[in-house]
């Protein structure tokens, strides 16, 4: 597991690219029933800044979008 400090997780946002994202199983059933256009996910996470970062009991982060259309 990685633990990382707030600064970390926003320099590795900024220097994202699709190539580093990995569906996991928990993404791929917390997300695919809610959003039709995965491809939005993606976007997100590639151009946009997160409007909450929160650090999880188990050490990572929980990174929020806010959603373009809602």
């Amino acid at each position: 597991m990685f633990d990382y400090i707030l600064e970390e997780v926003l320099d590795l946002l900024d220097n994202l690219d699709e190539t580093q994202i990995k569906e996991s199983r928990h993404f791929i059933e917390s997300n695919v029933d809610r959003f039709a256009d995965i491809g939005l996910i993606y976007d997100l996470l590639l151009n946009e800044k997160p409007v909450q970062i929160g650090k999880t009991k188990t050490g990572t982060y929980k990174v929020v979008y806010e959603h373009p259309k809602q």
